[in-house]
């Protein structure tokens, strides 16, 4: 479930209606079902015929989080590789202050804070980092950050990870 994009083909949102995914390209309504592993096929008897029995392949990134889905829109073209939107709470700050505070980590004191619409974190002796945001914060057992109210880190649970492009990420 989520909603995934592609600069040239839009936007595609994986719902769960009634117990079965549903996915909406385009406002079509397309019913899915399990094919194999990580592939969903759209319903052959949809009320789009043309998206039927198309193939939606899921694919996760190193943590499990599914981060794209792959669907051959066209069978004369190749596949069209839509990536996960990041979560719009990811830059609302009025959310990510929930996340600021001192956390300890192994006897390590890591202040995260505020700054410039997103998450910054400051280690003792090193420079300041700007937080990346992860695409989903739906499940808290995959959220790298804990609340202020328990912004106790253990030796098991890391912060957030850093943006490789910078604090335009958010």
């Amino acid at each position: 479930m989520g909603e995934y994009e592609h600069p040239g083909y839009g936007e595609l949102e994986v719902n769960l209606h009634s117990n079965q995914l549903v996915a909406v390209f385009n406002a079509m309504k397309i019913p899915l079902e399990h094919w194999h592993y990580d592939v969903f096929n759209a319903v052959e008897n949809a009320t789009d015929e043309i998206m039927a029995n198309k193939k939606f392949n899921f694919a996760t990134d190193v943590n499990g989080n599914i981060s794209s889905v792959a669907v051959r829109f066209d069978d004369k073209a190749k596949e069209i590789m839509l990536t996960r939107k990041v979560d719009p709470r990811l830059s609302d700050t009025n959310y990510l202050a929930r996340f600021v505070g001192e956390y300890d980590l192994s006897g390590h004191v890591l202040k995260v804070s505020l700054a410039g619409g997103g998450l910054r974190l400051d280690i003792p002796g090193e420079r300041h980092t700007s937080l990346c945001p992860i695409s989903t914060v739906d499940s808290p057992s995959r959220n790298r950050a804990r609340s202020a109210s328990n912004s106790r880190l253990t030796k098991k649970t890391k912060p957030p990870p850093p943006c490789s492009s910078g604090p335009k990420a958010w």
